[in-house]
C-alpha cells in the first residue's frame, strides 16, 4: 500500500509541479537536492535620497537624484538546510549617474554637477513565503559600492560669474546594509520577481554618506 502511495505521490509531481510554484518533492536525490543554483538577470530604478563622499570639495553638498542600474547575480536555494530560502550575490552597474546642486552665497550662487559611474557588489539572503504561484519575498543583506571616474564641476553665477577647473578622482565607496520585500511568480520553470529595496551606508559620516531607494524587476533561470 504504501508503495503505491509513493508512487502516486511521485507521479502526481512530475505531472503538475512544472510552473516553477512551490510543490511539495517525495523524492530525495542526495547529488541534485542539496542545492540548486539560479543565474539572473536585472534592471532597476534607483533614488538617491542622500549621496555625498569624503573626496567632493564641498562636505556639505548633498548630490541626490535618479538613475538606473543593470546587473547580473547568482542565486543558491538551501531548501534542505532552510525551507524557502536561498542565498544571493549580485553585480550592479549604473553606467552613468549625474546629478546636480547649487548653493547660495551672499551675492553669488554656486552651482555644481556630479558625473560617475556606480559598481554595486551585494550579498544577502532571500526568504519565500506561500505556496501560490505569487509569492511573496523578503530580502536583505551587505553591499559595497565603488564609485568610478568621479568628475564635479563648479561655476559661479550672480555678480561675479565664474567656471572653476573640474576636480576628477579615480575612486570612492561606500559600506552598508539594504533591506527589501516583494513578489515572485513563476515564469515556467523558472521565476520572475520585483521588489523595493531601501538601501543605507554604515561609514562614518567623515567617510561620506549614502541613502537610497530602489525598485527592481530579476529574472532567475
Amino acid at each position: 500500500v504504501f508503495a503505491v502511495l509513493f508512487v502516486v505521490h511521485a507521479r502526481y509531481h512530475h505531472e503538475v509541479c512544472t510552473d516553477g510554484s512551490a510543490c511539495v518533492v517525495y523524492e530525495y536525490n542526495e547529488k541534485t537536492d542539496l542545492v540548486k543554483t539560479h543565474l539572473k538577470a536585472f534592471a532597476g530604478y534607483a533614488n538617491y535620497v542622500r549621496e555625498m563622499t569624503d573626496m567632493q570639495s564641498n562636505q556639505d553638498m548633498n548630490f541626490s537624484g535618479d538613475t538606473y542600474e543593470i546587473g547580473i547575480g547568482a542565486e543558491i536555494d538551501l531548501e534542505r538546510t532552510m525551507k524557502d530560502f536561498s542565498v544571493e550575490a549580485t553585480l550592479g552597474l549604473t553606467p552613468k549617474y549625474k546629478s546636480t546642486c547649487e548653493e547660495q552665497g551672499f551675492e553669488n550662487v554656486y552651482y555644481y554637477t556630479y558625473e560617475k559611474s556606480i559598481l554595486t557588489l551585494s550579498l544577502g539572503g532571500v526568504k519565500r513565503f506561500g505556496n501560490g504561484k505569487i509569492r511573496p519575498i523578503v530580502r536583505g543583506g551587505g553591499f559595497a559600492v565603488v564609485h568610478l571616474s568621479t568628475k564635479e564641476t563648479k561655476s559661479r553665477g550672480g555678480k561675479y560669474p565664474m567656471k572653476y577647473e573640474p576636480i576628477t578622482w579615480d575612486t570612492s565607496t561606500h559600506f552598508g546594509v539594504y533591506l527589501g520585500a516583494g513578489v515572485q511568480v513563476p515564469v515556467g520553470k523558472h521565476f520572475a520577481r520585483v521588489h523595493a529595496d531601501f538601501y543605507k551606508s554604515l561609514e562614518p559620516k567623515s567617510m561620506g554618506q549614502m541613502t537610497k531607494w530602489a525598485i527592481t524587476a530579476e529574472f532567475a533561470l
